[in-house]
């Protein structure tokens, strides 16, 4: 399987938030209450606030006082990973 084309986006006016621009016409737009892989517990943890599908990707916001620098990465892997999985709840 190719690695799936991921790419951080800025959210306008929400420094905490990441739009991942990558394909997901085939994910249930909305806001995620359930996530699959490794995405879904960073929620349940707290380590993010809210996740958002929407025509343009996937949107992560990061809790406080986490960083972006500590945990972005392994928050891009975990939506890269999930976006191709099935368990997608909104």
């Amino acid at each position: 399987m190719a690695r799936r084309e991921i790419t951080a986006g800025k959210v306008d006016g929400d420094d905490r938030a990441v739009r991942w621009l990558t394909p997901v016409e085939h994910l249930p737009s909305g806001v995620v209450v359930r996530a699959p892989g490794t995405l879904g517990p960073l929620l349940d943890y707290g380590v993010l606030t809210e996740i958002v599908v929407d025509d343009a990707g996937i949107v992560t916001r990061l809790a406080e006082p986490h960083s972006w620098t500590e945990h972005g990465p392994r928050i891009r892997d975990a939506v890269r990973i999930a976006a191709d999985l099935d368990g997608w709840e909104v």
